[in-house]
């Protein structure tokens, strides 16, 4: 069919390909005078005859040498199915079961190279587990506080040493273009680096948010109760190590500033951890967007309050982080996620 279709082809494109056209001139001597005469003469299409069986024979070879490639693999693929089911129905060695209760009996050689090939690779992954095992993730870890714990120090490091060239203003003008708002943005603070795992959080619009290692949230709380009171158990402290989990003094915080009512991005993020673990509290002085009446089981809690520079002057109903931190009672505690 596809030579066929090729030869085809190739007859239209000959045909609608018109004989080209020759003017010459020629210059007679007629009665003492010279006359030039030009005359038309039409080229003959018998020079491209050659095209359509040339594209013929080489059609054909590509066809031939196509079903000899294909014919090898189909061969070799029977061959490769053949030699497991060899494999499957010949006994292993040290294999009662399969010999026949004969512990003895020796194995074939395509079992023995099965065997081989598996432990060939399992020593290979041995060995990139053990390479994994030596790479280290402390210096995103601590640089990023706790946060990044999957980047290994290499791609940190190369990371550091492009926020280090990275110019974040066009021409070092941070007010270039600042009346052109949405230019502005294309000109000034992009982002260098992003963590291997951030996910929208909200589906789309200005109430959801981008969130660095959101899976992380769901069970933070109780693996840093189990670290305190282990360590409680370490210095002989029986009554630490013998609290209760309590969500309020180790469970998941979570601060967001600002919502004009829009509960997505909180209802998003209680539904993604699958419940009540993470103690979330919601910050605007511009609504009562109180909402403990309707979903009181969902751990949320609604503060009229602004947020402010603590450089700023007092003024209410606005407040400093470390106000709003002392009013809540969460000294010492860690904000795990700070919208």
């Amino acid at each position: 069919t596809n030579l066929l279709i090729c030869a085809i082809i190739t007859t239209q494109l000959l045909r609608r390909s018109p004989p080209t056209n020759t003017i010459e001139t020629a210059t007679m001597n007629v009665r003492g005078h010279k006359k030039t005469k030009t005359m038309m003469k039409r080229r003959s299409a018998s020079s491209r005859s050659w095209v359509l069986p040339t594209v013929v024979a080489v059609t054909t070879s590509l066809f031939t040498i196509q079903a000899f490639v294909l014919y090898r693999l189909l061969s070799a693929s029977n061959a490769k199915g053949g030699q497991r089911n060899d494999q499957l129905a010949s006994p292993s060695a040290g294999d009662p079961v399969a010999a026949g209760g004969n512990a003895n009996v020796p194995a074939s050689s395509s079992s023995t190279s099965m065997v081989n090939g598996i432990l060939a690779a399992t020593e290979r992954r041995t060995a990139m587990t053990s390479n994994e095992h030596d790479r280290s993730y402390g210096m995103a870890y601590h640089d990023s506080f706790g946060m990044i714990d999957n980047v290994d120090d290499e791609a940190w490091q190369r990371a550091r040493q492009w926020a280090r060239g990275f110019r974040q203003h066009t021409k070092n003008k941070p007010l270039s273009y600042i009346y052109l708002k949405e230019f502005w943005f294309y000109t000034h603070y992009d982002p260098y680096f992003s963590c291997p795992e951030q996910r929208r959080i909200g589906m789309v619009g200005d109430g959801p948010k981008w969130v660095c290692n959101m899976h992380r949230l769901k069970g933070i709380g109780e693996r840093r109760w189990k670290e305190e009171t282990a360590a409680a158990a370490q210095a002989q402290s029986s009554a630490a190590a013998a609290s209760a989990y309590d969500p309020k003094k180790y469970g998941c915080l979570i601060y967001s500033i600002g919502s004009n009512g829009d509960y997505t991005f909180e209802d998003s993020v209680y539904d993604d951890i699958g419940g009540p673990e993470c103690e979330i509290h919601i910050f605007d002085f511009s609504g009562d967007f109180d909402r403990a009446s309707i979903n009181p089981q969902r751990n949320m809690h609604f503060h009229k309050w602004g947020y402010q520079g603590s450089k700023d002057a007092p003024k209410e109903p606005f407040a400093d982080l470390q106000t709003i931190v002392k009013r809540l009672g969460h000294e010492g505690r860690v904000i795990d996620l700070f919208k």
